[in-house]
């Protein structure tokens, strides 16, 4: 285990971590890759490695086991979750040869598993045993691709065999309905710019087509795609060359692109803006009817426009796309969790004064092919008809191949981001009525796509997953607003916690999206550049499975908060401070201190880190109080209570109150409220809910009157903050030490108070929340924290 890629050393960690996951049953192995891939998490593999091990060994000890080619018994589904985590989320050579010694153990009949396992062979050199494990399974997905990179006369394979791969070639398209393809003879340019066909062009009339190639220090695969749009059938073209400012030295090949033939021109722009600034200078000038795209070094299949107006001129759609097939530039076709064929944004095609009403292209270096496609989308009610033909040849470059923005199961958080603040942008457009052009100046870019940027200066960035469910409110949007209220420069970068595991991808706050989108707060990946005076990690357990990169950052001090106390709740997330301490001075480059929210969490971590700095003050947790309804209670009161394990006290306030009538609510995971009903059988008919089923709010809103147990966990003072500045009563027991003096009521006085009493209660609960809970508190501990370190 190399130091940049930390693992879970910590055995009661990892199997908390593998109960996560065995709860999910048989989908558990699946959730476990999706996770580790999506997040790119560090100790997945250990994790991965530990749960097919049955729980004897990190992952480590599994490689040395497999480079010694010693025998293991390990379990066959976690196996192959083990062999596709690491064959998929580190790419090299030496994962790929044990991912595929752990799947040569095991008997599947998952086409997927047989996908993986083919190309690992392939990326191995293993031609022989590819061509007989393809024998064997006939099923194989794209088995005639993989086939043709054996054969491949221009690539490593021992096997080559260039008439057959010739033929296979061919017989890919014809097997799509398309012309045969051939590779022409010549040395000078690679494979794919040799790519031809026998189609005679210029066959198939109709409206005018723009098609816009923008460039910027082109190569000579400049000229292969440029032949590739004037071999179409389609005769109707107008070609423009977009030249984003390459200089001098390109001006000889440029002018040999024009001179191609009379539909060809060139743009030549003064200033390097990117391809979507260049593609909007085309579509300003664009004489075609419809407009589509063409990336400078793909090759478009003779049949391309042709085939992707056929729906437009059939009246089916108003726009299409087509899926293009992946290829290095000596047409490699397959590598390992690579998806061979797929939807190829630049081919999108569309009505040319449809794009100029939407605004043209985001103002951005990349990503915004598929928001444009998406606004279309949204401004025409008709999604793009998919030609599902492979109608382009896309190049895999040495960049790409690298995975700098995608991989398996993975995309750039930068990607993510520009995404989501992009269908936001669409969402409030709709919203407010206003023309979808606006949205192009809506969407805050992300640094690494923005046409020009500077290192911003930030008082505070706040690293959180900022996925939340659809329509719900994330927890930091008060807090975050309550820091910009008080005038700090506040940034939010985004990690999704690994612990949580999920099969897919869930969507981005939309408070939080809104509050980027309108400049209040930056957004940060962890590769950008920024001067920070104080990171903050709301939740340090999320460290636990770090993300494997540092941050780009200056960071002047870094503080990791926390509420743990050692209690291992049911819905607790797996955690170890010592672990996720040097996980986080590796990736903000600065030693941590640590904050607790609660006296309990204080005194639990100096334990488990005695040598950090751990600040003596706790940390206010912040509620919005002014934005919660005052509770009117109504004729039979309603009490609820938290419950982390089984407290006499609180079980004995709520046994007297159900027995006064009473409707007592339990916020409790189902065993700890089968425990408390063992206790006090009372309980057995109060209603009780988990936090996987109701938000907190929600459980606070239906309530007249809280209780909790005086030794809160976490859960326990979250409730009490945002009962409290709702304006719910607490009822005490006899030890008043749970409750500050003067607020609050005893079991006997709450049962006979009046509407008076019950109202200045509610004013005492909701004052103690705005001075001890609310948002300036919070705002005031991060200010002054800042304001220290720039005088320091």
């Amino acid at each position: 285990m190399s130091a940049s890629q930390p693992g879970v050393q910590d055995v009661e960690v990892l199997a908390r971590l593998a109960d996560r996951l065995t709860s999910f049953g048989r989908r558990g192995p699946s959730v476990l890759v999706s996770t580790a891939l999506r997040t790119r998490a560090a100790g997945m593999l250990d994790l991965a490695a530990f749960l097919a091990s049955r729980r004897t060994a990190t992952y480590p000890e599994i490689a040395r086991a497999l480079d010694a080619g010693v025998p293991l018994e390990l379990d066959p589904e976690w196996s192959v979750a083990l062999a596709k985590v690491a064959a998929l989320q580190r790419d090299s050579d030496a994962e790929h040869g044990r991912a595929l010694r752990l799947l040569d153990t095991v008997t599947s009949d998952d086409p997927d598993v047989w996908w993986l396992t083919a190309t690992l062979q392939a990326a191995l050199g293993r031609g022989a045993e590819l061509l007989r494990f393809l024998e064997d399974r006939p099923g194989t997905p794209h088995a005639d691709l993989l086939r043709l990179d054996v054969l491949n006369p221009f690539g490593p394979s021992s096997l080559a065999d260039g008439s057959s791969w010739r033929a296979g070639l061919a017989t890919y398209f014809t097997d799509h309905g398309l012309a045969p393809v051939q590779v022409a003879d010549g040395e000078a340019d690679s494979p794919l710019d040799r790519l031809t066909s026998p189609l005679r062009a210029g066959t198939v009339r109709g409206p005018l087509v723009t098609v816009v190639t923008t460039t910027y220090r082109p190569g000579p695969e400049l000229l292969g795609s440029v032949r590739s749009i004037l071999a179409q059938t389609w005769a109707d073209l107008e070609l423009l060359v977009v030249d984003d400012a390459s200089g001098p030295d390109h001006d000889a090949l440029l002018d040999r692109v024009e001179a191609m033939d009379p539909r060809v021109r060139v743009l030549r722009l003064p200033e390097n803006g990117g391809t979507y600034l260049a593609r909007n200078a085309a579509l300003a000038v664009a004489q075609g009817v419809y407009v589509t795209g063409q990336d400078d070094d793909d090759w478009a299949h003779p049949q391309r426009i042709e085939r992707q107006m056929e729906p437009l001129l059939r009246g089916e759609a108003r726009s299409s796309i087509a899926l293009a097939l992946r290829a290095t530039s000596d047409l490699r076709l397959t590598k390992p969790g690579g998806r061979p064929v797929a939807v190829h944004q630049p081919t999108f095609l569309a009505e040319r004064d449809v794009l100029r009403e939407v605004g043209g292209y985001l103002h951005a270096r990349k990503g915004a092919d598929r928001e444009l496609v998406e606004r279309v989308t949204q401004a025409s009610g008709r999604s793009p008809h998919l030609v599902e033909l492979p109608l382009s040849v896309y190049r895999l470059t040495a960049s790409s191949l690298s995975r700098a923005e995608f991989g398996p199961g993975w995309a750039h958080t930068s990607r993510l981001a520009l995404w989501a603040l992009a269908d936001r942008a669409h969402e409030r457009a709709v919203e407010a009525g206003e023309p979808f052009a606006t949205v192009v100046e809506r969407v805050a870019v992300p640094q690494r796509f923005a046409i020009s940027s500077t290192t911003p200066r930030l008082d505070v960035v706040l690293v959180a997953d900022l996925l939340c469910p659809k329509g719900g409110r994330h927890p930091l949007v008060g807090p975050v607003e309550a820091l910009v209220h008080a005038g700090l420069r506040v940034g939010l970068a985004h990690v999704e916690d690994a612990r949580r595991f999920a099969r897919g991808r869930a969507s981005w706050s939309e408070d939080l999206l809104d509050l980027v989108n309108s400049r209040a707060v930056d957004l940060l990946a962890f590769d950008d550049t920024a001067d920070v005076a104080l990171v903050l990690v709301p939740d340090a357990g999320m460290l636990q499975t770090p993300p494997p990169a540092p941050v780009q950052w200056h960071v002047g001090e870094l503080v990791l908060l926390d509420a743990f106390d050692g209690r291992q709740g049911a819905d607790t997330a797996p955690r170890s401070a010592p672990e996720c301490h040097e996980h986080a001075r590796r990736i903000f480059g600065v030693e941590p201190r640590w904050a607790a929210r609660t006296a309990g969490t204080r005194d639990w971590l100096r334990v488990e880190v005695p040598r950090a700095g751990i600040d003596e003050e706790l940390v206010p947790h912040p509620v919005e109080a002014a934005s919660r309804p005052r509770r009117v209670p109504g004729a039979g009161r309603v009490v609820g209570a938290v419950l982390n394990g089984v407290d006499p006290a609180v079980l004995g306030v709520l046994a007297r109150l159900t027995c006064m009538g009473w409707d007592v609510r339990l916020l409790a995971p189902p065993e700890v409220v089968a425990a408390a009903r063992r206790e006090c059988p009372a309980l057995a008919t109060a209603a009780h809910a988990w936090t996987d089923e109701l938000t907190v709010a929600d459980f606070v809103a239906g309530l007249d009157h809280i209780t909790v147990a005086a030794e809160r966990d976490l859960l326990g003072h979250v409730v009490e903050a945002e009962a409290l500045a709702a304006g719910v009563v607490p009822v005490v027991g006899r030890r008043r030490a749970s409750w500050p003096a003067g607020l609050g009521l005893s079991v006997d006085a709450a049962a006979r108070s009046t509407a008076a009493e019950y109202a200045r209660q509610s004013a005492t609960a909701r004052e103690h929340a705005a001075a001890h809970h609310g948002g300036p508190g919070w705002a005031a501990w991060v200010a002054n924290r800042v304001r220290g370190l720039k005088t320091a």
